[in-house]
């Protein structure tokens, strides 16, 4: 776990390549996806359990993430809501 605040660089989560290729793209950017819950737990490890258990449930509805470019930047996304118009989101929805 990584105690790195701030804009991300090429360096500090690595480089992405594009799917199939092998090579770098110059589109595709580095993001810092994060996802968090509160809940109670023994130990760290029963809270990492319990979380991965709420993310895998398929009717979780935990599907709300902080997104930061390279930049900076920070967008929230939630997967559910219905004004979404990226295809994966789509597709995903539908199997929820």
């Amino acid at each position: 776990m990584s105690a790195r605040t701030g804009p991300l660089s090429s360096g500090s989560l690595g480089n992405q390549r594009e799917a199939g290729t092998g090579s770098l793209s110059s589109e595709v950017r580095m993001k810092r996806v994060k996802w968090e819950i509160d809940l109670d737990a023994d130990s760290p490890r029963e809270a990492a359990l319990r979380a991965l258990a709420v993310q895998r449930n398929p009717e979780s509805i935990a599907t709300v993430f902080d997104v930061t470019d390279e930049l900076g930047r920070t967008v929230r996304v939630d997967l559910m809501k219905k004004e979404s118009t990226d295809v994966r989101v789509r597709q995903l929805r539908k199997k929820i």
